[in-house]
């Protein structure tokens, strides 16, 4: 009898979880950027009140014009006031999204499914968690930033390839934040080229996406190109210049959540298919995923 062969003890993994990743993409893209748009709604929410109550009535009392004096003291500490009050809510916005995008693509993986509640549910769950494991992603980017000259920067991208899992393994596998520094640690070790292309194919995606901006700077290049040589040169159309804009910032934002949905998906699945192959493999038939029966 032929010995197996050794490839079959360690089945491909890159390549399942990322088809996995794109199709329940394709299930709970609305979910994923609903999460976002909540979160940015409530922040400009905020930041509008704030700035109705801080920022405007300087403006309307000319405190911004004086250089110096009691008015311009005043102008000066409704700036801070502002930055103090927005600064907190900056925060738990980028908080929330981080923690309800992983805590949906965690439902998603594991039933195929997903609602609002997953994600409220999992951001009280793991808040503290999050926080902790920030403190410690904080001094592990301070080490990398020292070691950046002497390693050519490598010890930068080493940061992103060592602690890709720790959200899943926080959200996922219930680890404290330290727990999942150190677990995340211990899977890019143990399966290393698998964890090293996955981070590259992430980065490749995020550059591809960077030019999708690109094609509606075209039109202002060339109307710059065609009138450069007028004396005096004319009006530019402002309103199409504004269109152009307004346009290139929605397909961006677009293109960034998009981005950002499929990598939480994508990372969940591979940080599932690594530490639990055969709960992955069950919960990806398409049955599971379909929510019917084989």
């Amino acid at each position: 009898m032929n010995a197996p062969v050794a490839a079959s003890a360690t089945p491909p993994i890159l390549e399942p979880a990322m088809g996995r990743a794109w199709q329940l993409f394709r299930r709970g893209w609305g979910l994923l950027f609903g999460i976002v748009l909540l979160a940015v709604a409530v922040d400009f929410v905020v930041w509008a009140v704030v700035a109705a109550l801080t920022i405007v009535p300087a403006l309307v009392h000319g405190e911004y014009a004086v250089r110096s004096g009691p008015r311009a003291d005043d102008a000066a500490a409704r700036s801070i006031a502002f930055i103090a009050l927005i600064a907190p809510f900056a925060l738990l916005a980028w908080w929330w999204t981080i923690v309800a995008t992983f805590g949906v693509a965690d439902a998603l993986a594991v039933r195929g499914s997903a609602t609002l509640l997953d994600a409220t549910r999992t951001f009280a769950r793991t808040w503290t968690a999050f926080f902790v494991a920030a403190i410690g992603y904080f001094g592990v980017c301070v080490v990398a930033v020292i070691l950046a000259i002497p390693t050519l920067g490598l010890s930068l991208f080493a940061v992103g390839v060592f602690l890709m899992y720790v959200p899943p393994a926080i959200v996922s596998g219930r680890r404290g934040g330290f727990a999942a520094i150190g677990e995340s640690f211990r899977i890019v070790r143990r399966r290393f080229g698998t964890s090293l292309l996955a981070y590259v194919i992430l980065l490749a995606v995020y550059y591809g996406l960077s030019f999708v901006s690109v094609p509606f700077f075209f039109p202002v290049q060339a109307w710059v190109m065609t009138h450069a040589s007028e004396r005096p040169m004319a009006a530019p159309p402002l309103g199409a210049f504004a269109a152009l804009i307004s346009a290139c910032v929605a397909v961006s934002s677009v293109a960034t959540i998009a981005y950002w949905a499929f990598a939480a998906l994508f990372v969940t699945v591979l940080y599932r298919s690594l530490t639990d192959p055969a709960g992955t493999a069950a919960a990806g038939t398409p049955a599971a995923i379909d929510g019917g029966s084989p």
